[in-house]
């Protein structure tokens, strides 16, 4: 895998359409993923009314595949970023970008993406 060129120059073509080039695989990129992240999935949820996503924590118990769902998930976007596309609706939530990327978490600032509510009750604390 030292040449990564078979992540590039993907081409898709859907079933009855002759049509092919890059709106199609920008279109299929955006179906795929939409799909895995679809809040009725189960896979992912969010704590700021969709603006980011993060893994639901239940996923497991909805899917017991769901491990093989984020992997696949991680997959179609590392060959859309090869491929110069941008994955739309593909907002992680900066705490779990963080943890995805070996990064701790600070508080109070990762806190308050994770849980306003406890985030407002902890500031108004003074020890």
């Amino acid at each position: 895998m030292a040449d990564p060129a078979w992540l590039r120059g993907l081409d898709v073509r859907f079933v009855g359409d002759a049509a092919s080039g890059d709106g199609l695989r920008r279109d299929w990129f955006g179906l795929v993923v939409r799909e895995l992240i679809d809040p009725k999935c189960g896979l992912f949820g969010s704590r700021d009314n969709n603006h980011t996503i993060e893994p639901h924590q239940g996923s497991g118990a909805l899917h017991g595949d769901h491990l093989v769902h984020f992997e696949l998930l991680g997959k179609v976007a590392m060959v859309a970023l090869a491929n110069g596309e941008v994955v739309e609706g593909l907002s992680l939530s900066l705490p779990f970008r963080k943890l995805a990327l070996g990064r701790a978490l600070e508080a109070p600032q990762d806190l308050m993406a994770i849980d306003y509510d406890l985030y407002q009750n902890l500031s108004l604390i003074h020890i």
